[in-house]
């Protein structure tokens, strides 16, 4: 999940993103910790770990938000309250990433209509 949201985070927002799982963070907050960082921590169920880790880093960094398909929401949290089998839950979470990346790359003036890096797949022979 974390991946999926750096890779559509960055494509549609043009701006480079960095996407960790939580055992990343667990030898220290040396990974993309500083005052100009947005984090967003995503869980399919509530958990401590990912809770405790959020609130350590949030006086760190410039902000730090939740999206979780638990109940449980507050002013950083985006709970969609939306339970089910954690195999699921990437097909559930990354609606409302595709989401978040279309409406910023709107705020921020982005013509997703038009391309960059146009003729890549022809110059590199990718996807062809």
């Amino acid at each position: 999940m974390a991946k999926e949201f750096e890779t559509k985070f960055t494509e549609t927002v043009r701006v480079p993103s960095s996407g960790f799982e939580l055992e990343a963070y667990m030898h220290g907050p040396y990974l993309e910790a500083n005052a100009r960082h947005v984090m967003l921590f995503i869980e399919d169920t509530p958990d401590a770990r990912t809770r405790a880790l959020r609130d350590y880093l949030a006086p760190s960094i410039g902000r730090a938000f939740t999206l979780t398909l638990g109940d449980e929401e507050d002013a950083q949290t985006l709970a969609l309250n939306c339970p089910c089998e954690h195999h699921l839950a990437p097909l559930l979470l990354i609606v409302p990433v595709q989401m978040l990346a279309w409406h910023t790359a709107g705020l921020k003036g982005i013509d997703l209509a038009k391309r960059i890096f146009d003729d890549f797949d022809r110059v590199l022979k990718s996807k062809i």
